[in-house]
């Protein structure tokens, strides 16, 4: 919706014209010039950043004269080397298929993307995919135009309320100077309000009763003791929105919330789970584990528009997800690890909050910019809440017996302890300037920002794992973080500067960037360790700027050729080249080098407990075999 309701370019002297930065939705064109009848093109669909070729031809009549076509909206973009897709709103709410970012996205031929059971878990998340071949860290996930992943990641804890979007548009190649990486984009345009209120409201669910069972005759010969089964799952989704003030200020409201639980295969809840006494396995047959995962996700979007050329747009968004809260096996469906040893997962909340603004200064020339957030709370493993939480615990993992691999007592975090996160990017900027005279597209932008996550390990005993053979102990896991924690922080900083054009000759269009990118880490001061610290009374300390950080500079050029084949806007042979560098990922992967992190914090030793009484009597601080 074009909402300072008239925009107007002037064509060059090629006659050819353009006009940029339309928000989805269906236009009307009106071609005029002194002297000649004027010519009015209806029903103009566009989405994504499509480029739509209208032409006119206007023939000598009187100024009140007026012709009005009504046509087919051009399908195919003979002006771009860019791939494309976009999923309108309407499309949504009408394929029979997951409301989810992975789901949508598998709708695309050759798209690799997350798990994606037809929402049936519950989750609502999900990134941008791979394609042909590309890494998936390459791909980017953005709300508005603006990435909002962290610490350089395409992976977020943000989930987009795809469901609620006015389109989804996904760029698998032919990116020029403003395409970060190589990989897949996929952009959530969110809805905006107009002068007329409207809104919907979705419910939909489902449970065991409706769906079939395929565990057969030959499953439970070969093992599986009970199958994947959907217990329930439902999801709301109420939306809606109009002015404030009329032809000025308008609001967008959305909400959504999913749950669902699922069985897990050959899994039941433990007895004598929360029990410090108990270390054995007792299965309660007469409860079945299963996954529990609830998503929560409140979006608010004012757009203002200043003045006839000035459009600011404000975006708040808000989510909550937990899972194994009252279940338990993990978000994987694991089939090795009781309920009980599966950690809550907690999401508390995550914020994406957003500023933007347009402005089409003259017919030729457009500013945009803005400034996106995305923070997160979260602990990938928390502390139970469902009575099974005793920090008297120590998890055993048994090698052996009916279950071989069985994880179970207690929980023990992803990387190695329970956590409290703060992760996210504290400002994701753009900016650019076009300069349009019709034959020509022109532009220049940067693009940067500033990121700091935070990540903090703890642990509530200096012993995280007991394995036994049989019910007899083995080995031991210990680790240097109790009674304290573990902090990894990390500052990134990149900057890229871009310049692109697109020039149309007849049928011929050429396209050209070059891409500018630096990329810069460093570490503030970090430690661990001290004379509260069981296993290590020892600091380790790393002073701010100790360790060397990344410091890349590269320059990359892209190009693409487009050419409408027979001149109808119906056929376009496209090709495209580049040079892409690959995405900085640091977050606790082999490209960051916080010292911090590559300090190892626990081992593994043997242990024997010749007198059963399940306790280390033993200086664990000794690496020589003690006891």
């Amino acid at each position: 919706m074009l909402i300072e309701k008239v925009r107007s370019v002037v064509s060059d002297d090629t006659g050819q014209y353009r006009i940029v930065d339309l928000r989805p939705g269906t236009y009307a064109v009106t071609f005029s010039l002194p002297g000649f009848s004027t010519v009015k093109r209806e029903g103009i669909e566009l989405s994504g950043t499509f480029i739509a070729t209208v032409n006119a031809d206007l023939r000598v009549g009187s100024l009140q004269e007026t012709i009005t076509v009504t046509g087919e909206t051009p399908i195919v973009d003979v002006q771009s080397a860019q791939v494309q897709t976009t999923l309108r709103k309407d499309i949504l709410a009408a394929i029979p298929s997951s409301r989810s970012a992975n789901g949508i996205q598998a709708l695309i031929p050759g798209m690799s993307t997350g798990p994606n059971a037809g929402d049936s878990g519950g989750i609502t998340g999900g990134t941008g995919g791979a394609m042909h071949g590309g890494r998936p860290s390459d791909s980017r996930t953005l709300h508005d135009g603006i990435n909002m992943g962290w610490a350089g990641a395409n992976a977020n804890a943000a989930i987009s309320n795809v469901a609620g979007a006015q389109e989804i548009v996904l760029s698998t190649s032919g990116g020029l100077g403003e395409a970060e990486t190589a990989g897949v984009v996929l952009n959530v345009i969110p809805r905006d309000g107009g002068n007329t209120f409207s809104g919907s409201f979705v419910f939909s669910g489902s449970n065991s009763r409706w769906q079939a069972s395929n565990y057969s005759q030959a499953l439970k010969d070969a093992g599986l003791k009970t199958p994947s089964e959907l217990i329930k799952v439902w999801e709301v989704n109420p939306m809606g929105g109009g002015r404030i003030i009329r032809d000025r200020l308008w609001f967008y409201l959305t909400y959504r919330e999913t749950y669902a639980e699922n069985t897990i295969p050959g899994m039941w809840f433990n007895k004598n789970a929360g029990d410090p006494t108990k270390w054995t396995v007792d299965f309660d047959l007469n409860r079945r584990a299963f996954s529990d995962n609830r998503v929560r996700n409140g979006i608010g979007r004012i757009t203002w528009q200043a003045t006839a050329r000035n459009k600011i747009s404000i975006h708040d968004s808000e989510q909550y997800s937990t899972n194994s809260k009252t279940g338990g096996g993990g978000p994987n469906l694991s089939m090795t690890l009781t309920p009980e040893a599966a950690g809550l997962n907690l999401y508390s909340p995550g914020y994406v909050r957003q500023v933007s603004w347009s402005s089409p200064y003259t017919n030729r020339l457009l500013f945009e910019a803005g400034w996106g957030n995305y923070q997160a709370h979260y602990a990938n493993t928390a502390p139970r809440v469902d009575g099974s939480h005793n920090p008297a615990m120590i998890q055993v993992l048994e090698q052996s017996g009916p279950i071989p691999g069985l994880t179970y007592r207690m929980p023990l975090g992803l990387g190695g302890g329970f956590q409290h996160h703060l992760i996210g990017t504290l400002a994701n900027l753009r900016a650019s300037i076009s300069y349009i005279t019709g034959a020509h597209n022109m532009k220049f932008g940067y693009q940067g920002g500033f990121s700091n996550p935070s990540q903090s390990y703890y642990n509530f005993s200096e012993i995280q794992q007991f394995r036994f053979n049989n019910g007899v102990p083995n080995q031991l896991t210990q680790s240097a973080v109790y009674p304290g924690t573990v902090t990894y922080v990390r500052n990134l900083v990149p900057t890229s500067l871009y310049a692109q054009d697109q020039w149309t000759t007849r049928r011929l269009t050429l396209q050209g960037g070059v891409r500018y990118d630096h990329i810069l880490t460093n570490y503030p001061d970090s430690g661990v360790g001290g004379p509260d610290y069981k296993l290590m009374p020892t600091r380790i300390f790393y002073p701010s700027r100790s360790t060397e950080g990344v410091h890349w500079t590269d320059l990359t050029p892209r190009m693409g050729v487009a050419y409408d084949l027979f001149g109808n806007g119906k056929t376009a042979v496209k090709v495209n080249l580049g040079k892409y560098v690959q995405a900085l990922t640091a977050s606790n992967s082999d490209l960051d080098l916080n010292p911090l992190i590559r300090t190892n914090l626990s081992t593994t030793r043997t242990w024997t407990d010749a007198n059963r009484d399940f306790v280390p009597n033993c200086d664990l601080r000794n690496t020589a075999a003690n006891g």
